[in-house]
C-alpha cells in the first residue's frame, strides 16, 4: 500500500515595474538586446557554473537560454511576441531553486525619450508559490541585468570617441 499526501498550496500574483533610461537610439538598443546577448548579460547573472553564452531567439518561439561548458545548460525564457524595435514579450517557468515554483510574464517596451535615447519599461507579472518573497529580487535582478549589462554595453558601444586635444 502506497500512503498519498495531498496538501493545497497559495497561489499568488505579484507585478513588478523597472523603467531604465538608456542614452541611445531604440534601434540600437533593440539591437544589442536582441542579437548582442552575449556581450552584455553579466558573468554574476549566468544561472549555471561555466556559462559561457547567452542566446536570444528572435522569433516567437525563440528561447532566451544560457549555454555552459560540457553540455550544461538553461532555459531562462520563451519569445511569445515580438514588434521590432518597440517590444518583447516573455514567458517563463520558475522552478523552486530560483523562488518557485511560478511562471513569469514579462514585457520589454522601448519608447524614445526627448534627449536622443529611449527608455526600456520592463512589466513582469509572476503567478505562483511565494511570490511576495520576489519582489525585491526581482526589481533588482531586472535593474542590475538590464542596467549593467544592457545600458552600460550600448552606450559605451555607441558613444562617439573622445575628442582628441591638439595643443
Amino acid at each position: 500500500m502506497t500512503d498519498n499526501t495531498t496538501s493545497s498550496v497559495a497561489v499568488n500574483a505579484l507585478q513588478v515595474e523597472v523603467e531604465i533610461a538608456i542614452q541611445a537610439p531604440r534601434n540600437s538598443v533593440w539591437r544589442a538586446m536582441v542579437h548582442d546577448t552575449t556581450a552584455w548579460w553579466p558573468h554574476d547573472f549566468m544561472g549555471q557554473s561555466g556559462g559561457t553564452h547567452v542566446k536570444l531567439e528572435p522569433w516567437p518561439g525563440g528561447r532566451i537560454y544560457e549555454e555552459g561548458a560540457n553540455g550544461s545548460g538553461l532555459l531562462w525564457a520563451q519569445v511569445i511576441a515580438l514588434d521590432p524595435p518597440n517590444s518583447m514579450h516573455w514567458t517563463a517557468q520558475i522552478s523552486p531553486p530560483w523562488g518557485g515554483p511560478a511562471t513569469s510574464f514579462v514585457h520589454f517596451k522601448l519608447v524614445d525619450d526627448d534627449n536622443d535615447g529611449c527608455i526600456l519599461k520592463i512589466s513582469d507579472w509572476i503567478m505562483g508559490c511565494e511570490v511576495h518573497k520576489m519582489a525585491q529580487n526581482l526589481d533588482s535582478g531586472w535593474r542590475h541585468l538590464f542596467e549593467t549589462g544592457l545600458k552600460a554595453y550600448v552606450e559605451t558601444q555607441s558613444s562617439p570617441a573622445p575628442a582628441s586635444s591638439s595643443d
